[in-house]
């Protein structure tokens, strides 16, 4: 599967955009861009069932992060969320999410 825009320049904290992968999925990757200078470790990628109950896949995602998941839990819906914006003059934050092994669709 192509990689996915869940969070595209967010200024201000919340969940963004969700994909549904159409079937459960247990490996993703997830890179985080920034502007702006910001501190801290603000973004987590998040998986669901149902798209109502989140977990967290991997947490603590800052700028330059590039986070791996294999094996994880299986979720249908994934998503970045922006917990927070620290530090820097005007920040903002891109997250992508790719899912699936070389053999994913």
């Amino acid at each position: 599967m192509l990689p996915f825009t869940s969070l595209d320049a967010a200024g201000s904290p919340g969940a963004g955009a969700v994909l549904d992968l159409g079937r459960v999925e247990g490996t993703f990757t997830a890179i985080v861009w920034a502007t702006g200078n910001p501190t801290g470790q603000p973004a987590d990628l998040e998986g669901s069932h149902d798209r109502a109950h989140w977990i967290v896949l991997q947490g603590g995602l800052g700028a330059g992060y590039v986070a791996s998941v294999n094996d994880g839990p299986l979720v249908r819906f994934a998503r970045a969320n922006l917990r927070y914006i620290s530090g820097g003059t005007s920040p903002t934050f891109t997250v992508t999410i790719a899912c699936g092994g070389s053999d994913a669709d």
